[in-house]
């Protein structure tokens, strides 16, 4: 493999419900939208396994963006969704017992909801975070982070009823020139300008109960989910090849993502543009290989703390300690008392 190897033909997706959902605010606005997109709308906005490149999307909220002078497109956008738009996605969410179950289940399914930046869910404080990938530039996505935010949060209106409090919304795109209508939509903290786009929300509202709450349409739902999630393209080879690379380097020590394109013999340029065009960055990878690791060798009791910390890469055991606490919102003491271990004296 040469050090500046041309990139594989990978592409992330997202579900034709959203560009269902761009045409139908042109129509709402009077206008042709087949001739402001150059394309025919979507008929089958329930069918997943006709999936839109993010490429080609984000072109079509640019155009429409540019067509109507509105640079908060996507913000706007996102405000008109409704649960019917993701089909049975979305019935299987909205048939949830509480607000809980359903982003556990938004995380099982999210290859059919949004198969774009990756998601990281994560208990912090009082608090349950939702974090996407960050990509190249701060500004190239700003549509595309703002629509997916008021999405989900006018998604998760939708579901419960109730306009629920939330605690913060980040971005990582610029700030507009005027931040009120963002206030006032999501009616909490907005900051812009920051080091990644996130959601955060009192852990109090997953035992929020949902309106329309039903086990046997959500069990019947499930089972028609899970045959088009098995019948989707399988995930980039590439995630996976640096992910078995980052578990070969971490016994190390720290492996940095130069160390890490070193071993692919990559630029680390070229590592992270591959990465970010498959939906994904080195941080939230190292990170969740980290998690799953710290968590299988937990279920080991001849294992201690020191020496978990040290099979992660970690020089110190406190460190290990934080970055457990930050992907659980749990000790790693507590955690393997819940499975039924103990640790080994120290």
């Amino acid at each position: 493999m040469r050090k500046d190897e041309p990139n594989s033909s990978t592409q992330s997706f997202i579900p034709n419900a959203y560009v269902r959902l761009l045409f139908e605010y042109l129509e709402q606005h009077g206008l042709d939208a087949e001739s402001i997109l150059g394309q025919s709308s979507p008929t089958e906005i329930d069918d997943h396994m006709k999936r839109c490149p993010m490429g080609h999307w984000k072109s079509l909220v640019d155009r429409t963006a540019h067509y109507l002078d509105d640079p908060m497109l996507g913000f706007h956008l996102g405000q008109t969704i409704k649960t019917s738009h993701f089909g049975a996605a979305g019935y299987v969410l909205a048939s949830c017992q509480n607000l809980g179950m359903a982003t556990a289940l938004m995380q099982q399914y999210k290859r059919l909801l949004y198969d774009a930046s990756p998601t990281k869910v994560f208990v912090e404080g009082g608090d349950i975070v939702l974090q996407w990938g960050k990509d190249d530039s701060n500004d190239s996505r700003q549509q595309m982070h703002e629509c997916t935010l008021a999405s989900l949060v006018q998604f998760i209106r939708n579901i419960t009823g109730q306009k629920i409090s939330l605690t913060e919304i980040s971005f990582i795109n610029s700030a507009p020139l005027d931040v009120r209508p963002y206030n006032n939509f999501f009616d909490c903290i907005v900051l812009f300008e920051q080091p990644i786009t996130a959601l955060r929300a009192p852990l109090s509202l997953s035992n929020h109960q949902l309106c329309h709450t039903d086990s046997v349409l959500m069990h019947l739902l499930k089972k028609q989910l899970d045959d088009l999630l098995a019948k989707l393209p399988p995930k980039n080879e590439f995630e996976t090849i640096v992910r078995q690379c980052i578990i070969r380097l971490i016994r190390d020590g720290e492996p940095e993502l130069d160390n890490v394109a070193n071993a692919l013999h990559l630029t680390t340029r070229t590592l992270h543009r591959r990465l970010v065009e498959v939906g994904s960055n080195f941080r939230s990878l190292l990170d969740d290989v980290r998690q799953q690791m710290a968590e299988d060798f937990l279920h080991d009791t001849n294992l201690q703390l020191s020496d978990i910390a040290q099979l992660l890469g970690y020089a110190e055991q406190s460190t290990f300690q934080r970055a457990f606490r930050r992907w659980t919102g749990d000790t790693p003491l507590h955690y393997q008392q819940k499975i039924g271990g103990k640790f080994k004296p120290i």
